[in-house]
C-alpha cells in the first residue's frame, strides 16, 4: 500500500502560511482549501482518511504543538518563522479585530515567550517522524519573493513556474 506523501505548511498564527499556500496554487502545486486563507480544521485533517485522500498535496496546518501530525505517512514541512515581536503584534492586532480581545505588553511578552518555547518542541517531533523539514522566514517572503519562491521550488523537487 502506497504511504501519502504530503506538504504541510505550518508555523504559529501570523507567520506568512496563507501567504506560502497562495504561492504554491500560483505555481501549480495542489493546495488543499480555499484562497486566500487556505484555511481547514486541524482536527479534520489530522485524520488518516483525510490525509490519504490529499496525497500529493499541500496542507496548511497551524500550531502543530496543539495538532501534532498522525505517523504514516512521509512530510514534507515548510515551517514559517517570524520575528516574535512583531508576530505576537500582528496576533494581537488581529485577535483585537476579530473578537475584541485586548492585549498589553505583558500579554504580548507571554506570547513571544510562547513562540520561542514551542518551536523546539514542534521541531523535536517532526525530526523524530522523520519529516523533511524546510524552515523559511516570513521576512523573506515579503522581502525576497523571487528568492522565497526558489527556496519553496527546490524543497519541492522543481516546478512552481519558477
Amino acid at each position: 500500500m502506497h504511504s501519502p506523501t504530503l506538504t504541510i505548511v505550518s508555523g504559529f498564527g501570523r507567520c506568512g502560511s496563507s501567504l506560502v499556500m497562495q504561492m504554491l496554487a500560483a505555481g501549480g502545486y495542489p493546495t488543499v482549501g480555499e484562497y486566500p486563507a487556505y484555511e481547514v480544521e486541524a482536527p479534520e485533517v489530522l485524520t488518516e482518511a483525510f490525509l490519504a485522500a490529499h496525497d500529493g498535496m499541500a496542507i496548511k496546518v497551524l500550531d502543530l504543538h496543539v495538532y501534532p501530525l498522525p505517523v504514516g505517512p512521509a512530510y514534507r514541512v515548510i515551517w514559517l518563522d517570524r520575528d516574535y515581536r512583531q508576530q505576537a503584534r500582528s496576533m494581537a492586532k488581529f485577535l483585537g479585530a476579530t473578537v475584541g480581545a485586548c492585549f498589553d505588553r505583558a500579554d504580548l511578552g507571554k506570547l513571544k515567550r510562547s513562540y520561542a518555547a514551542d518551536r523546539p518542541k514542534v521541531f523535536a517531533a517532526l525530526f523524530r517522524m522523520g519529516a523533511r523539514v524546510l524552515p523559511l522566514r516570513f521576512e523573506l517572503l515579503v522581502g525576497a519573493p523571487n528568492t522565497a519562491a526558489l527556496r519553496l521550488a527546490q524543497f519541492l523537487g522543481g516546478g512552481l513556474g519558477v
